[in-house]
């Protein structure tokens, strides 16, 4: 059980990140202010610096949160349609990380299309953690299809020669 204290801790980091993802789907990620925070919070910037030493660290912070949430939504996607062959659960993840995406338009444009890039470049190891886990249900899928047969491992692993042969599920439509 947590103590009051450590309550109180996680309650004003979580009030911190939920006032940065409002500022963040207002303004877009350069839209995040700690000042700003902290005048709408009613606390001293100081106090969000505590929490978070730097603009930077407050990124990364919701850069994790935004992974992860993205990693549980395809994570569950993946286990409910475990009984379907993999095609169909390749294709069933890749609808759910869409329909993440424009539920999460703030969320995914700070992962995908601006600093959320950087910060897993940075070697953050939580950011690394929490970008491997949605990567984990990606491969997952893969090592499915490969056994399953439904990968040409061949045609999905080595270099493309230029011919445009398409992808490397097969279609069981298609003959071989």
């Amino acid at each position: 059980m947590m103590r009051r204290r450590d309550r109180r801790r996680q309650e004003t980091i979580d009030d911190i990140k939920d006032t940065a993802r409002s500022q963040l789907a207002d303004a877009g990620p350069a839209g995040i202010s700690m000042r700003a925070i902290a005048r709408h919070l009613a606390i001293t910037a100081s106090a969000v610096h505590y929490y978070f030493p730097g603009r930077q660290a407050l990124l990364d912070a919701l850069v994790v949160d935004g992974f992860t949430s993205l990693a549980e939504a395809l994570r569950a996607t993946y286990e409910g349609a475990a009984p379907r062959p993999p095609g169909e659960q390749w294709l069933a993840v890749c609808q759910a990380h869409r329909a993440w995406a424009l539920d999460h338009q703030a969320e995914y444009l700070l992962l995908y299309g601006h600093d959320g890039a950087c910060a897993v470049k940075q070697r953050n190891p939580q950011v690394d953690q929490a970008f491997s886990s949605v990567v984990n249900v990606l491969f997952s899928i893969m090592r499915r299809a490969v056994a399953a047969g439904e990968i040409d491992a061949r045609k999905a692993f080595s270099p493309r020669s230029g011919s445009g042969s398409g992808t490397p599920f097969h279609d069981p439509r298609n003959k071989p």
